[in-house]
């Protein structure tokens, strides 16, 4: 394809994503174009770029004992830039996925922008049968640099808030973030960038199966709950949270992010009063939890 063909694609595209999102995104801030003869070589390149697992991350079905890398090759033959159909989950049609297999193909993702500026994948950490799903926003720089959620002050601020409720990640709850890869700058992740990792959320929901679901932050609250009738998505977090919200049966909570509550010391008794609520529930639909208050 020549870089004029190319060009009026990308004009074309460039317009239908202003009229859908309102504004020109970041996957249309660069223009230039080549032959495709002289872009093979950039193609290889950044193919080549390696994407890690790192072993922190993997307390999941299938233990993967080395970090994985991306190749130009294994990229030309397994990356998933096209849509959630090749990762077998459409109307969530798991077809015996495992964690590992979700995790597998998160490393080979390349649908947004963000696969071009990741250090490592963050697909998540914790117990393979946990009664309870912690879905962020983003992965923070620190999460990008080790590979695992949570992992930074915020991280260490979300471990002691779920510890007050015992809720532990290597025991009863698996935390993950609604996007896999670190935005710049730690800003939110844009739209299309959740629209095009929906469907790893949506398997790994469907795979764990959670009694409760713990959203923090807002973007994680109206990626997941967008297709929810009941939701007013154009509220703001302070609105939101503390309420109960349905996903596909599960009974969802949005409560403040551990960031916010860092930048904002006042956020400690909302979100303790939203934690304890949410504890209290799933006492109700967990004798398994509710035992370990009587232990």
């Amino acid at each position: 394809m020549t870089k004029e063909d190319k060009q009026t694609i990308y004009n074309l595209l460039r317009t239908a994503s202003q009229n859908v999102y309102g504004y020109t995104t970041p996957a249309f801030e660069n223009d230039e174009f080549v032959d495709n003869a002289q872009c093979t070589m950039h193609n290889a390149q950044l193919n080549s770029v390696p994407v890690n697992i790192p072993a922190q991350s993997q307390i999941i079905e299938t233990e993967i004992k080395q970090p994985i890398k991306v190749t130009s090759s294994t990229a030309n033959s397994n990356q998933d830039n096209t849509n959630n159909s090749e990762l077998g989950i459409v109307n969530c049609e798991l077809k015996g996925m495992s964690l590992g297999d979700v995790i597998l193909k998160i490393a080979r993702c390349t649908r947004c922008s963000l696969a071009r500026t990741r250090t490592n994948v963050v697909p998540g950490q914790g117990s393979k049968s946990a009664e309870v799903l912690v879905i962020g926003d983003g992965p923070a720089m620190e999460d990008d640099a080790s590979g695992v959620p949570f992992s930074g002050a915020a991280g260490l601020l979300m471990d002691k808030m779920l510890n007050a409720v015992k809720l532990d990640r290597r025991q009863n709850c698996f935390l993950t973030n609604i996007v896999k890869c670190t935005p710049p700058q730690n800003r939110d992740p844009y739209p299309e960038e959740t629209d095009a990792c929906f469907g790893f959320i949506e398997a790994q929901i469907k795979i764990i199966k959670p009694k409760l679901i713990l959203c923090s932050g807002r973007v994680a609250a109206v990626s997941l709950l967008k297709n929810n009738p009941k939701v007013n998505l154009s509220l703001p977090v302070d609105q939101l949270r503390g309420q109960w919200f349905d996903y596909n049966g599960i009974p969802v909570m949005v409560v403040y992010s551990p960031a916010e509550v860092l930048k904002n010391p006042a956020l400690k008794k909302p979100i303790w009063d939203d934690l304890r609520a949410f504890a209290t529930k799933l006492k109700e639909l967990s004798p398994t939890y509710a035992a370990l208050f009587n232990s």
